[in-house]
């Protein structure tokens, strides 16, 4: 008789994390990239194989070198810093299941529990982590079988193979990493890690390794994730000094979006980000880090491109004209910006700041009759303003037909500004009165990315108390000028034309009155 075939061992000893992330009974993704598998094995300090070699790879963990120095242990931190949607958030979860399964805990003592925390920005968003952590356990028949009680809406417990129980909880995030030091700790996540910042932050990330590095159990984990964001703080700072430099107890890992996970990021739909949001491509797609919160929103070459001496400074027939308005009569200034296109090129016509003195505020119904005067001369049938005031400014401007237009938020604004000067479409004439008033506000406003990465400005006070209101009209009305388009200047009108249609007029207008009469109407 034929031998029996041996049926194959059953493995020992808990998954790989590539194998937890790509299995369909752990976190299902079987399409997992190359790079994707290759942090999944830095992590855990296996030898990256077949994997070293491919370009992406070499560039995500800063070269040859760098990837011939990963440690062959498991090391004590990883910082993953990618664009978005890149898995790093299912990587994490993964890696907090398995640090469930593999921390040494030999070390507690009766009724010690030891935890894996999950920190974030908020609540909300470290949920996003924990979110994936209990979705999957519950999907998975095998992972199931771990669970220890019922889940929380913040805390999953999982058996260790020793048969204590481990917790996975979401902790709010304390200026001194108050909430890791109560617990032995069987790993920490820290989720947006690079929004994580210094002594005012939400999240002091310094303070809060410090405290959970001496809580670590042997074979525990830091694990930094997040997209770039602003280019200071202590994330930043290790990874800009680190990238490309492993050791034994740090391994950092940087990758753009589209390399991480080209399913999802198509080279149409990155050429769509960059095209809807050229500013935060950097960050989100490229995994680069952005702004200095305080660096100058515009620079040297742009004041060169903007204060053009071919500016023109009056409008001409058939030229589209757009404008802006900010009311403000007690702190702020009251300013308008009047842009005049032609040939697809808009130049500054009039730029105007009425300021308030420190004991006597403007008065809303000279101010808005001023203006709406301004602009009706300018043949100007639009204007951006913000709902500031807006009831008392349409009452002088319906009557001339300006219609008014809400605006967007300020970084979006500015953002538009400075894209028109840079791509050389937009003039201001250094003669106008308020030009070097201007050029000085621009060069103190600020850019700043909140949270979210959503682009905002800082516009300091200026010397006499208001707040580069000159600049924020400018801006205002580059971003109608892009939204709304302009309303055209009308031919001028010939004088001798103009007395031959009046005299038409009026013969037509007797005519009509003659056929209306009673003796007209017998004859026809």
């Amino acid at each position: 008789m034929a031998a029996k075939k041996k049926a194959p061992a059953e493995p020992s000893g808990p998954p790989t994390l590539e194998d937890l992330l790509t299995s369909r009974l752990g976190f299902g993704l079987p399409t997992a990239t190359p790079v994707q598998r290759a942090v999944c094995r830095a992590i855990e300090g296996r030898p990256l194989g077949d994997l070293a070699s491919e370009p992406n790879v070499l560039r995500a963990f800063g070269g040859a070198a760098a990837v011939e120095a990963l440690p062959l242990a498991r090391p004590r931190e990883v910082y993953l810093i990618a664009g978005i949607r890149a898995a790093k958030s299912l990587i994490a979860a993964a890696a907090a299941v398995l640090s469930t399964q593999t921390v040494d805990i030999s070390q507690l003592g009766a009724g010690e529990m030891a935890r894996v925390s999950v920190v974030s920005l908020s609540i909300d968003t470290a949920k996003v982590v924990y979110g994936h952590i209990l979705g999957n356990v519950q999907a998975s028949p095998v992972l199931r079988q771990l669970l220890v009680g019922e889940p929380t809406a913040d805390t999953v417990t999982l058996r260790h193979p020793s048969g204590r129980p481990i917790e996975i909880k979401v902790v709010a995030g304390s200026k001194a990493g108050g909430t890791l030091v109560a617990r032995w700790s069987a790993g920490v996540i820290f989720d947006e890690a690079p929004r994580m910042s210094g002594d005012e932050a939400v999240v002091n990330f310094s303070d809060a390794r410090a405290a959970v590095l001496g809580r670590l159990l042997p074979g525990a984990q830091l694990l930094a994730i997040g997209s770039p964001w602003e280019a200071e703080g202590p994330v930043y700072e290790t990874v800009m000094a680190r990238h490309g430099a492993p050791t034994a107890s740090l391994v950092v890992v940087r990758a753009p979006a589209d390399v991480m996970n080209p399913v999802w990021w198509t080279a149409e739909k990155v050429d769509e980000f960059r095209r809807d949001n050229p500013e935060l491509a950097r960050t989100e797609i490229d995994a680069e880090f952005g702004l200095v919160n305080g660096a100058s929103f515009f620079v040297a070459s742009d004041f060169e491109l903007l204060f053009s001496d071919g500016a023109r400074r009056d409008a001409g027939p058939g030229d589209l004209i757009s404008s802006a308005v900010d009311l403000g009569f007690v702190r702020n200034s009251a300013t308008l910006a009047v842009l005049s296109e032609r040939s697809g090129v808009a130049d500054a016509i009039d730029l105007q700041e009425l300021r308030p003195e420190p004991t006597r505020a403007l008065v809303p119904s000279v101010v808005c009759s001023s203006f709406a005067a301004a602009l009706k001369a300018r043949h100007c049938g639009m204007a951006v303003a913000d709902g500031h005031y807006r009831e008392t400014l349409r009452e002088h401007t319906d009557p001339v037909g300006v219609s008014l237009y809400d605006g967007p938020g300020p970084g979006e604004r500015f953002l538009a500004l400075r894209l028109q000067v840079r791509a050389g479409t937009l003039r201001v004439n250094p003669a106008l009165p308020e030009a070097q008033r201007l050029r000085r506000q621009l060069g103190q406003v600020r850019p700043r990315l909140a949270p979210g990465g959503v682009l905002s400005v800082v516009l300091p006070e200026d010397t006499d108390g208001s707040h580069c209101d000159l600049a924020d009209v400018l801006a205002r009305a580059a971003w109608g000028r892009q939204r709304y388009g302009g309303t055209p200047v009308p031919a001028p009108v010939n004088p001798i034309d103009a007395l031959e249609a009046s005299l038409i007029a009026r013969l037509e207008t007797r005519a009509n009155e003659e056929k209306n009469k009673p003796w007209y109407r017998r004859q026809s």
